[in-house]
């Protein structure tokens, strides 16, 4: 980093840069930046991103080695300032282009660490969420969450289909006779063989 004349307190100390002094000889753009990054200039923001970055071949995955969050991503700055996920700040330095809300970086290797701009795309919410079930990585019976019933539950319930009314069952079960109904006909669990 190059410095002017430290006697000249009026305007930051960055070569080329004129604007009056703020705080730590900086500018007020360039404290800001040293707060957030811990140094001052632009240029080195880059080389500070990819350092966290265990970059193997062309189709391996590249690792993010940087901060974590519960979710399993890893989590950055983008070129502009924002904190946002790793894989998304990648696109944004390799392709230069400041992703809208709307828009999602998806991972074609399904490795929330990854960070190789060739396993990233772009798509919608509902894209992922369809590539998502293609892949089977979606949680489903048991495991969604919000489910009532185990597989166990609606291997049994089918059974008892024919033996006792659905609204019996949906009473054994503490579930509405809709949702046996859907069971028995297949519009839910449908996977479950």
């Amino acid at each position: 980093m190059a410095f002017k004349n430290m006697t000249d307190k009026r305007v930051c100390v960055i070569d080329g840069c004129n604007n009056p002094y703020r705080s730590k000889g900086y500018c007020n753009k360039h404290y800001q930046h040293w707060k957030i990054y811990g140094d001052a200039e632009y240029d080195t923001q880059a080389a500070r991103f990819w350092a966290k970055v265990d970059k193997k071949e062309f189709d391996e995955c590249w690792l993010w080695k940087g901060p974590v969050i519960n979710s399993g991503y890893g989590t950055t700055r983008t070129p502009s300032g924002f904190k946002t996920t790793a894989h998304r700040a990648t696109w944004e330095w390799v392709h230069g282009v400041v992703l809208s809300v709307e828009v999602h970086v998806c991972h074609t290797c399904d490795n929330r660490l990854c960070v190789n701009p060739n396993h990233l795309f772009l798509g919608t919410r509902e894209e992922n969420m369809k590539d998502m079930v293609a892949k089977g990585r979606s949680p489903r019976g048991s495991k969604q969450g919000k489910s009532l019933l185990t597989e166990s539950d609606v291997i049994t319930i089918r059974s008892l289909s024919g033996i006792l009314s659905q609204t019996q069952i949906g009473e054994i079960y503490g579930v509405a006779q809709a949702t046996i109904s859907k069971i028995i006909m297949g519009g839910s669990w449908s996977w479950l063989k």
